[in-house]
């Protein structure tokens, strides 16, 4: 099932656009989902602990090229793709204030 058009938000990641959402749980973790924005096929789904207040572009940005460095395929149909929670955090800890201006956001 694909994202919810009006409760997600989009970013372009090397020229291809993509849908995101973020869903908090009762215990105060974060899920992440990302999807192409056009024709969906395979959903990147990962998490973040309860230390987490807010999860920026700059971090989905980071995510995502993480988990495309790791397999992900969004355009191939087939099971969600799972990154563990926390696992990104090695890549996206290490942003500073300035991550947005490297980015050209």
């Amino acid at each position: 099932m694909a994202l919810p058009k009006k409760q997600s938000r989009s970013i372009t990641i090397n020229g291809e656009k993509y849908r995101w959402l973020i869903s908090r749980d009762d215990y105060g973790g974060i899920g992440l989902f990302i999807e192409l924005y056009e024709n969906p096929a395979q959903k990147l789904m990962t998490g973040f602990s309860f230390g987490y207040q807010a999860v920026t572009p700059v971090q989905v940005r980071e995510v995502l090229l993480y988990a495309l460095a790791q397999g992900y395929t969004p355009h191939k149909k087939g099971e969600n793709f799972c990154l563990p929670e926390n696992s990104p955090l090695v890549v996206v800890e290490n942003l500073t204030i300035n991550a947005a201006y490297k980015y050209n956001w």
